[in-house]
């Protein structure tokens, strides 16, 4: 089963139990290959944008985005749930899978 392009960040409370029907419906032996936005490719792509948030008043909202990785209270992003690997794997870790890999595109080309 193929979900590309960070479906599961946008499940947000229903990510883990989006992965579970995906691992329910791939046969056996068969393989998920699934999505998130990550967090830290995120900030890095828009640290840049870091002055702009400081001047606004907003590092406090910027703060509660990386603690929490949700950025639906952020009026001016695209909202989705920002994820980091270790919560990848917990999610993982409690459905009948084994995970075999991640990966961070473009995390070293962005510039």
């Amino acid at each position: 089963m193929l979900a590309y392009g960070g479906p599961l960040s946008y499940a947000f409370e229903r990510a883990e139990r989006s992965l579970a029907e995906m691992v329910r419906a791939t046969r056996s032996g068969g393989f998920v290959v699934a999505s998130v936005m990550a967090l830290v490719g995120t900030l890095r792509f828009f640290l840049e944008a870091l002055p702009r948030f400081d001047a606004e008043g907003q590092l406090e909202l910027l703060k509660q985005v990386v603690a929490m990785g949700d950025n639906r209270h952020d009026a001016l992003a695209h909202p989705c749930r920002l994820s980091r690997w270790r919560e990848v794997e917990h999610m993982a870790s409690r459905l009948p899978c084994t995970l075999v890999g991640g990966s961070a595109s473009n995390f070293l080309t962005l510039w």
